[in-house]
């Protein structure tokens, strides 16, 4: 799951994800909007076939703190 959600960020900034950093903040590193990271969230839903929470997706602040909230809705099977 790591890898596709990396992908996903990477590919909504046009940057290679091995230029992403679990520890890059999604608004300053890597200059996301709220707009942005609910993107990537919808993204990762409709890849799921999850409902993960907008409003604690985007209290997220590093890649690593999307991770761990796309963690609770992504089922183990499926990562």
């Amino acid at each position: 799951m790591h890898d596709e959600v990396l992908n996903i960020i990477a590919q909504s900034l046009g940057i290679d994800p091995r230029d992403i950093d679990e520890t890059s903040t999604l608004g300053q590193d890597l200059g996301l909007s709220a707009a942005d990271i609910a993107e990537i969230v919808t993204t990762v839903n409709l890849k799921y076939e999850t409902e993960i929470d907008p409003d604690e997706a985007a209290q997220a602040k590093t890649v690593e703190e999307l991770f761990e909230t796309i963690g609770k809705y992504v089922p183990e099977d499926l990562e």
